[in-house]
């Protein structure tokens, strides 16, 4: 099934040169499960809030500062940035940074919310820069949402922010889940979108490719594109492979997180397997770390959270984490672990019954009632057999004949079409390939299973 991701523009904006942050942040964040005519997206909403989170907790944002949009109308989201704009009047132009961010249904013109006119990216991309704060990037996690970067330079596979000639402490950077051609894609087992999961994870701290504690946008848009291509190589969609446009001017890093210096430090060991960070209630996936040959510092917020390393296709090892602010943990000798069975998962809700079980289930009903219809059929065979014509007339010895004969095609009707469905469901379950276990919500198994699109 071909998946389009919402509309994900997020203009996470730069911040101030060097580590220093901007000193006015606002962030516009929208994720819209609705569409138009399209099936109701999952996790759109989510999305935009694990980005909140992660702005909140390293980009420096305050949280009165963002504003969380979920499901509006096309004239809601008009108002909102015509807000937007109002509050970086007066303030000076290089202390200044907006955020804008949306998740949800969109095509190669149109973001797909309620209202009229519609709302187009044309519209967007026009509201964004009329915001008169210094510095601004975007990044849309939608089908086709490279379509808005037609004629301009592509951040391909050697796109390289980190180059000073190429960065800036103002302007605009917008980021693209996908192609203009590709669909963007969502996934259970991270319980979001692909990009977003991997762009927060990387915002996080999983992206600070040169251990300054610090993570700019090239280090962002390079964790988010490469994981996205590379989690996404199996899925039916395909593979999805995220863009950018850069209209930046100036000399400095742009810089989009940081650690403040209050944070704990997890530490994974070279050759550790693949972990996932959530917290104490299972409730939200924080973060995604990978398996990798060398060792890797994941710093954290002082907090309780739960983590979960894969053991084997069947259990996970998984250990609780209280840290407190500036604590160093060794993962490998500073957590006791105990084993779990993969069904448990990350997001907590049961897994929903599949075709190839409902249909057997369905089936098996059919033929309870077909047996039900003969057993009918066979009570007024031994009503005629046991006629009393004493008791009854002609006319009720034909009705229950018509009422038996009735029965009956009913009864073996009703039995034959169980027994097809039976077969088909039986083919069924022989001609579809094996999936990952995902018995609760969000699984590990390490491949990305599609279960909604968001289609354009």
């Amino acid at each position: 099934m071909r998946v389009c991701l919402p509309g994900l523009f997020v203009l996470l904006v730069a911040l101030l040169p060097g580590p220093v942050f901007a000193a006015k942040r606002v962030a516009l964040l929208v994720g819209a499960n609705e569409g138009w005519d399209e099936p109701k997206l999952r996790y759109a909403r989510k999305d935009a809030h694990k980005l909140r989170d992660v702005l909140v907790r390293r980009g420096g944002f305050a949280e009165k500062d963002i504003v969380v949009l979920e499901d509006p109308g096309a004239g809601e989201l008009r108002e909102q940035l015509e807000a937007m704009k109002r509050q970086f009047v007066g303030r000076s132009g290089a202390e200044t940074l907006f955020v804008f961010y949306y998740s949800g249904h969109a095509d190669r013109e149109h973001l797909h919310l309620q209202g009229a006119p519609a709302f187009s990216l044309k519209e967007l991309l026009a509201s964004l820069r009329e915001v008169p704060a210094a510095q601004k990037l975007g990044i849309i996690d939608a089908c086709q949402s490279g379509a808005l970067l037609k004629g301009a330079r592509l951040a391909s596979p050697g796109f390289d922010v980190a180059r000073k000639e190429e960065l800036a402490v103002s302007g605009l950077a917008l980021l693209v889940s996908s192609t203009a051609n590709e669909p963007s894609q969502e996934s259970k087992e991270l319980a979001g979108s692909f990009f977003t999961h991997h762009l927060v994870s990387g915002l996080f701290g999983l992206a600070d490719a040169n251990g300054d504690r610090r993570v700019t946008l090239s280090e962002a848009y390079q964790h988010a594109r490469e994981r996205t291509a590379a989690a996404t190589v199996h899925t039916r969609a395909g593979p999805q492979h995220p863009g950018a446009k850069i209209e930046l001017a100036g000399y400095e890093e742009l810089y989009l997180t940081a650690e403040d210096g209050s944070e704990a430090v997890l530490a994974f060991p070279p050759g550790w397997p693949r972990c996932f960070l959530t917290d104490r209630f299972e409730m939200r996936l924080l973060v995604e770390i990978p398996p990798g040959a060398a060792r890797s510092l994941v710093p954290v917020p002082a907090g309780s959270y739960l983590l979960k390393c894969e053991a084997s296709e069947e259990l996970l090892r998984v250990a609780r984490v209280d840290v407190r602010a500036a604590e160093h943990v060794e993962v490998s000798s500073g957590l006791r672990f105990h084993d779990k069975p993969r069904g448990d998962g990350f997001v907590k809700g049961g897994k929903p019954l599949r075709t190839v079980s409902l249909l057997p289930i369905v089936s098996g009903g059919v033929m309870a009632s077909g047996a039900a219809f003969l057993a009918l059929s066979k009570q007024e065979r031994w009503r005629i057999v046991n006629f009393d014509p004493s008791h009854e007339t002609l006319v009720d010895l034909e009705r229950r004949s018509a009422r038996g004969e009735l029965y009956q095609r009913v009864g073996f009707g009703l039995i034959g079409a169980g027994l097809v469905g039976m077969g088909i469901a039986a083919g069924m379950q022989w001609m579809r390939k094996p999936e990952p276990s995902l018995t609760v919500g969000v699984g590990t198994s390490g491949a990305s299973l599609l279960i909604q699109g968001r289609w354009p």
